[in-house]
Formats: C-alpha cells, structure tokens, sequence
C-alpha cells in the first residue's frame, strides 16, 4: 500500500482559509503515517510548474501523489484505500471524465467535447448561497477508463508516470486551465491508463465562470498541439 500525498497549490497565505484545509481533522489519524497534506501558498505560479515539482521530486516515487484544488473538500474516510485500489487499474485517477472517442473543438471543456452518454464519475457541489447545502452532480458509471479527466482532483502512480517520462505540459499559457486535459491526452498517448474512481469529494466552484484571455490562449495551444 501506497501512501497519499495531497498536493495543493493556493493563492491563500494562511491553509486555514482554505476549504481542503477543513478535512483534515477527518484523516488526523491516518496523517504521517498513510496521508500527508502539502500546501503550496502564495502561488502564483502555473499548476503544470507546481506539480511538475512533485513529480521530479525522487522522495516523492513510491507515493501516490495527489494534485486537489483547494477549493474541495475531500469527505471519503475510505480514500487511502481507495486510491490504491484504483492504482492497480489505472496510472491516472480523477473523479469526471469523457470517454472516448472524443471530438476536439471549441469551447474545450471536456463535457463538450463528447456526447453524456460517455461520461463518468460523480462529483458533489454546494448549492449557491451555501455551506452546507449539497447537491451531487452524477456525471456516469465510475469506475470507468477515460480520455479526460477533470483536474479538480488527480492522482497519479508516481513510479509509473516518472518511468514514462510524463509531465504537465509547462509550455501551456493558461496558468490554471487546460493543465489536465494536456496531462490526460499525453498519458494516454504514453500508454498510460486514466481513469475515474468513486471517491466522495464536494467541490465549490461549479464549472468554468468567467472566459478570460488567459483561458482562449490556453485553449489555442490546446488545439494546435492536439
């Protein structure tokens, strides 16, 4: 068994103002010993240069490391073992996902790049205006491989990834966007499995809220280099 190593980059000072930080408590027994939480704070550095960090990082090679917005809230006692169960069918573990085939075009949000009938995995949201107040988005069947996956939560077999050479593309101009679907393209390319997993996590943010320029330009490399 592998142990976990919760990877989050936030632009925060303190971890205490995020919401990853109010499950701690939760795994306070299995902390050190089969999870570890690492905050990245202050960040303003591009995702892809962060987790690559963690990647090349050789203490980090027989961990599952895994990549979560700090915006989430991870409510799955059972994510230790989970994680290493989904390892022994996938190298790459997210929560959403398409299958493929996929169609690449515009606006590239992997929901909108395939039909639902090839979706997977289950995320659940907070109802707007609270927070407390949940409802669960079902996207399909999970456990599923997939072609994408969403970034909010990704875990990878560190071992196999780095044997495979695989990083986030860092040549991508979207600091935040577009670092997951790259990630997910180039593993598969590499032979890599990726794939979904049920694993209970409440995430706040809904979706895409605003495009900016950071995002069209990101999605312009996504496209040329895809």
């Amino acid at each position: 068994m592998k142990t976990v190593k919760i990877i989050s980059a936030t632009s925060k000072s303190q971890i205490e103002d995020t919401l990853l930080f109010k499950c701690m408590d939760m795994y306070s027994d299995l902390t050190s010993l089969f999870i570890n939480f690492k905050f990245i704070l202050n960040n303003t550095k591009a995702l892809a240069e962060v987790y690559n960090t963690e990647i090349n990082d050789p203490e980090n090679k027989d961990n599952i490391l895994l990549f979560v917005h700090d915006d989430c809230i991870i409510e799955d006692l059972f994510l230790y073992r989970k994680l290493n169960k989904a390892m022994e069918q996938f190298d790459v573990v997210g929560l959403a996902g398409i299958k493929a085939p996929i169609q690449i075009k515009q606006p590239c949000l992997w929901h909108l790049m395939g039909p639902a009938t090839q979706y997977s995995g289950a995320v659940a949201h907070f109802d707007k205006g609270s927070d407390e107040k949940r409802f669960m988005t079902s996207f399909g069947k999970t456990p599923e491989r997939v072609i994408l996956l969403d970034g909010l939560f990704l875990a990878i077999n560190t071992k196999k990834v780095m044997e495979k050479g695989l990083l986030f593309d860092e040549n991508n101009p979207a600091k935040f966007h577009f670092y997951d679907l790259n990630f997910s393209l180039d593993a598969n390319k590499l032979g890599l499995k990726c794939g979904t997993y049920p694993i209970w996590v409440t995430h706040a943010s809904h979706g895409l809220e605003q495009v900016t320029q950071d995002w069209i330009d990101g999605q312009t490399y996504f496209i040329a280099k895809n």
